[in-house]
């Protein structure tokens, strides 16, 4: 890099010596230093380096943005970005990127690149929101580094919801009572939205007037169809009224789209059905009249009727009107006849609108009209020859040719042209009567030749464009002419000023004398020359006229010669100072008078100018009071001679000695004037008037204090004021000299807010004077406060809410609203509620009391409700009973469940393999009866919301002793006849085995078998019964037998008497006695 150093000279005293050196650099990087010491005679040389990091200079900046605002969402707003080098010098062009954001909606940037070739470089950025609000957007630009500064910028973008429209319709469009129509709404983010097409979502709600009827599925919720469009439907119910029920949607928008209304679509109810049909005469003209017939027919198939009434016609496309339809007919079909007259030109779509009668539903229909143009042609003459810069007047006429009709008269402006010179034209705007309209252009060519002149009439919304030409000779005279004017000024309005033209023949040589007439015109003032006619014999022609004006001011006077034949045209200018006439005003009022009584006052305004002929003043003249007060009527100057007169009347209101000033402001042709009258004006007795101003504060709330101030006026001393307030309240007396007074309204009665009339009377020898002003009191609304305990609550846990403490403090408290904030609602002064939630919850509770004038005040406290940690429950088993027990006896257990949460249900396993038991969660016991022997562990499981919690315990089961028994029947059986025998087993271990021996060497294994004996006699019959724990007898394990129980049934005849053995046999359970 490079840079320079100061010279560094060492310097110490002691075994090392420094110096200083200030390095500068010129260009940026890292400067690598060297310090090189020579050496002296003493010393060798030596050298030591350093570093220095040279940065290049950072240029301050500045960045603004500004955005296009307001868009709507979707659509691109445009955001420039300027960031600019501030730098005092050297500024330079900054680079690089800006980085774009934005908060308070939602949208994306484009990206920003900086370029420029100036100490400002920008960018643009679009930015695209697809939310509504305003969007708060930062330009930040990084800067770059060792060169510029960063910097920022704001601007915002209001993003507004894009327009929708929203149209009904409902078919059938005429239904009978009580029945249904369908009716769709569509809801359109319309094409001419600027920015990309949304469709709308969201719901459509649907309302009715006329007829009453109800909506099933309002609001409906909108389906999305073609881009920018949703539709939904409903269905509308009539209720029994018939008439026309109009269907309106209202669309509530979303997040990016308004929301709008439809226009009402009218649903016949109760009607018969109708159907209209037009046909009108097409094409026409402009002004020729289109005759539509419509045609309204009774569709019923039975019992058809006449409809009736007037049907309405419209139109868009042109500009026209329609006579009135009346229907007439005498069959199911009625008729009417409108004239549509087009005043415009193009495609009428016409609409007819049949609206129904007390039986007949409306319908429409649809036509369309070609309504062409009239013709016309245009002609047009032109003053011929002309000089060089000598206007030709052209004429031009433009005619309604179309026979049909009515003819218009044509408008608009004739656009003229030229060929074969040049020139201007003035404007040549159309005006005219019927069928006929002309206009006026002055051609000027300021070269010579023959002028092709063309006039085209473009046509207007009624007529066709014509064209009409004619041509102009324009002559080059030889002679340049030049001009000169002088008139006598200054004159007063109405004193001739003499004016003289020369026109002179400037040639160099055969000068002539210029003939013709001179034009003078004139602007500043209104007034009139006399002719001026040139006369002369030299190459100089002079004329004189006079200049007249009626208006005061400056006349820029310009005198114009058109030329002759042998002479160009010319023009000079001049200007007359015109003064408007002197006038002298007086005025004389009769006096005296009494306050508000009319004083009648004269004035005269008269010409006093002697330069010229007068003229009357004219004008109205004001009039002004000083020292009382009062009040004039208009006075307006009439005459006819230099002098003018008005009469105004002075109504005095204040007494005194009123000085009246006439004040003539002059008009166009004189200058102002005034005068003085003085008119004694005396104060009669009255009584005395009271100005009341509006009290302070207004309005106000009971038991505020209200101060009202007020002015008497009064031509005699004030006795004494009272106030009347107007509530009801004793008026308050006050000195006659009192201008305030204070009060506090104490209740505005039933009503949030009231208006009392407050009148302030004063009192004189006259009598009394009132003044009113009003008060409106606003009702203090009531204040709300209540109380809970407990303060901190459980779940399941009554709260008692007490808000007696509440107050109105100018009424009284006449109902309490309570909502505790889980859904739930209650009234009354003092209330309780039970929260169950879930988990532990903070609830809003808002109590809103309403006093007798209909003002709420509301209260809010948070009530913290705490739930405890749901874990398993707890199960105890209380008892089990009996225990030991037998076989096929009853098992009652009994448990008790504790549970922070509800208990969803309970399973007991009695251990035997048995299906499990199901038990509600409130139940605290279960039976059960063991089939086997053993030792079992019963589980009780109880399940929350946290999982289950169980219990165990064990019962012991012995084998029951195995007791066998039957019976038989008949019990006086027969020979021959079959008898049941029916066992009874229990105890021991099923399954059992049967063995029968019914003692006639016949036996069975079945349980309950049937037996026939054929022989009479008596017979022992044995039941062996074995369980399935029992081994195969045998005389290890002899049996136990018990006698058998003796049965003796006797036969007389044929009767059988049959002995019966039973025998008992058991393997695991021995009884102790028979």
């Amino acid at each position: 890099m490079t840079g320079s150093f100061t010279t560094c000279t060492l310097s110490g005293t002691t075994a090392a010596a420094t110096c200083t050196s200030t390095f500068t650099a010129s260009t940026a990087g890292t400067a690598s230093v060297i310090a090189s010491y020579q050496g002296d005679t003493a010393h060798d040389l030596s050298s030591g380096t350093a570093s220095i990091a040279v940065n290049q200079p950072v240029h301050t900046t500045t960045t603004s943005v500004t955005c296009d605002t307001p868009v709507i969402v979707n659509e691109g707003s445009t955001c420039t970005v300027t960031v600019t080098d501030t730098s005092a010098s050297g500024a330079t062009t900054p680079t690089g990127t800006v980085t774009l954001t934005e908060n308070g909606v939602t949208g994306s940037f484009t990206t920003c690149t900086l370029a420029g070739t100036t100490a400002s470089a920008t960018c643009t950025s679009t930015f695209t929101a697809s939310t509504s609000g305003t969007a708060a957007v930062t330009a930040s630009y990084p800067g770059v580094v060792n060169q510029f500064n960063p910097s920022s910028g704001t601007a915002s973008i209001v993003v507004n919801t894009r327009p929708t429209t929203t149209t009904v319709s409902c078919s059938p469009a005429s239904i009978a009572p009580s029945q249904a129509t369908t009716c769709t709404v569509t809801v359109t983010d319309p094409a001419t939205n600027p920015g990309t097409r949304i469709t709308p979502t969201g719901t459509v709600t649907f309302s009715s007037t006329g007829v009453a009827g109800t909506f099933t599925g309002s609001p409906c919720t909108l389906v999305a169809g073609t881009l920018g469009t949703a539709t939904c439907q409903v269905t509308f119910t009539a209720g029994t009224g018939t008439g026309t029920s109009n269907i309106v949607g209202t669309y509530g928008g979303d997040s990016t789209h308004a929301s709008s209304l439809s226009t009402a679509f009218p649903v016949t109810i109760g009607l018969a059905v109708t159907t209209t049909t037009i046909t009108c005469i097409t094409p026409v003209v402009v002004n020729q009249g289109s005759a539509c017939t419509v045609s309204v027919t009774d569709t019923s198939t039975t019992g058809a009727t006449t409809p009736t009434g007037t049907v309405t016609l419209t139109q868009t496309g042109v500009t026209g009107s329609f006579t009135t339809c009346s229907l007439s007919g005498t069959t199911a079909t009625a008729t009417c006849t409108s004239t549509f007259t087009a005043t415009t030109s193009g495609t009428a779509s016409v609409t007819v609108t049949y609206s129904g009668d007390t039986s007949h539903g409306g319908s429409q229909g649809t036509t369309s009209i070609v309504v062409n143009p009239r013709t016309t042609t245009t002609a047009i003459t032109c003053t011929t020859p002309v000089n060089v810069n000598q206007g030709s007047t052209c004429d031009v006429t433009v005619t309604d040719t179309t026979t049909a009709g009515t003819f218009l008269t044509p408008t608009g402006t004739i656009t003229l042209s030229e060929t074969g010179v040049t020139g201007s034209f003035t404007t040549c705007t159309l005006s005219g009567k019927p069928a006929t309209a002309t206009c006026t252009s002055t051609f000027t060519a300021t070269t010579g030749g023959t002028a092709s002149i063309s006039a085209s009439y473009p046509g207007d919304s009624a007529h066709t464009s014509s064209s009409g030409t004619a041509s102009v000779v324009v002559n080059t005279p030889a002679a340049i002419t030049t001009i000169s004017i002088s008139c006598t000024s200054p004159v007063v309005a109405n004193q001739g000023s003499t004016c003289t033209v020369t026109v002179t023949d400037t040639s160099s040589t055969g000068a002539t004398t210029p003939t013709g007439t001179v034009t003078l015109t004139e602007n500043g003032v209104t007034g009139t020359f006399t002719t001026c006619s040139l006369a002369g014999t030299t190459a100089s022609a002079t004329c004189t006229s006079t200049f007249t004006a009626t208006t005061s001011g400056t006349a820029a006077v310009t005198a114009a010669y058109p030329g002759d034949t042998t002479h160009a045209g010319s023009n000079g200018t001049a200007s007359i100072t015109v003064n408007p006439r002197t006038t002298s005003t007086t005025v004389s009022c009769t006096s005296p008078v009494n306050t508000g009584q009319a004083s009648t006052c004269d004035v005269t305004v008269t010409d006093t100018s002697t330069a010229g002929t007068f003229l009357p003043p004219t004008g109205t003249v004001a009039l002004s009071v000083t020292s009382v007060t009062g009040t004039f009527t208009t006075c307006t100057l009439a005459g006819t001679t230099a002098a003018s007169a008005c009469t105004s009347t002075f109504t005095p209101s204040t007494s005194g000695t009123a000085t009246i000033t006439a004040s003539y402001p002059g008009d166009a042709s004189h200058a102002v004037s005034s005068g003085t009258a003085s008119v004694t004006v005396n104060a009669p007795v009255g009584v005395p008037t009271v100005t009341v101003n509006n009290p302070t504060p207004n309005p106000a709330n009971t038991g505020a204090t209200v101060t009202v101030t007020f002015t008497v006026s009064s031509t005699a001393t004030v006795t004494g004021i009272t106030v009347n307030w107007g509530d009801g309240t004793t008026p308050d007396t006050l000195a006659g000299s009192a201008t305030s007074d204070t009060h506090i309204y104490t209740s505005t009665g039933n009503v949030m807010s009231k208006t009392f009339t407050v009148t302030v009377t004063a009192t004189n020898s006259a009598g009394p004077g009132s003044g009113t002003t009003t008060e409106t009191v606003n009702d203090r609304p009531p204040v709300a406060s209540f109380t809970f305990n407990p303060a901190s609550p459980s779940a399941g846990q009554t709260v008692n809410f007490d808000a007696t403490a509440s107050a109105d403090p100018d009424g009284t408290i006449m109902s309490y609203a309570w909502n505790f904030g889980d859904g739930n609602t209650g009234t009354g002064a003092t209330t309780t509620h039970v929260y169950n939630p879930t988990a532990t919850a903070t609830f809003t509770v808002m109590l809103t009391v309403t006093d007798d004038s209909g003002s709420t005040g509301s209260i809010s406290h948070s009530i913290t409700v705490t739930v405890a940690a749901v874990t398993p429950p707890v199960v105890t088993i209380t008892n089990v009973s009996p225990n030991p027990a037998n076989t096929g006896q009853t098992v009652t257990l009994t448990f008790t469940v504790s549970s922070t949460a509800t208990v969803t249900g309970i399973m007991v396993n009695w251990g035997d393999g048995t299906a499990l038991d199901s038990l509600p969660g409130s139940a605290v016991s279960d039976t059960h009866v063991y089939a086997s022997a053993g030792s079992f562990t019963i589980n009780v499981t109880a399940t929350n919301s946290a999982g289950p919690g169980s219990a165990t315990t064990t019962e012991t089961i012995t084998t029951a002793p195995l007791f066998a028994n039957f019976s038989f029947t008949p019990a006086s059986p027969t020979t021959g006849q079959s008898i049941t025998f029916t066992s009874t087993v229990s105890g021991g271990t099923t399954p059992y085995a049967y063995t029968w021996n019914f003692g006639d060497s016949t036996t069975s294994t079945v349980a309950n078998p049937s037996h026939t004996y054929s022989t009479a006699g008596s017979f022992t019959v044995t039941l062996n019964v074995t369980d399935s724990s029992s081994p195969a007898l045998s005389p290890a394990n002899p049996i136990s037998q018990f006698p058998p129980d003796l049965l003796h049934l006797r036969s007389e005849a044929s009767r059988l008497y049959v002995r019966v053995r039973v025998r008992f046999v058991t393997m695991r359970y021995l009884p102790e006695s028979p």
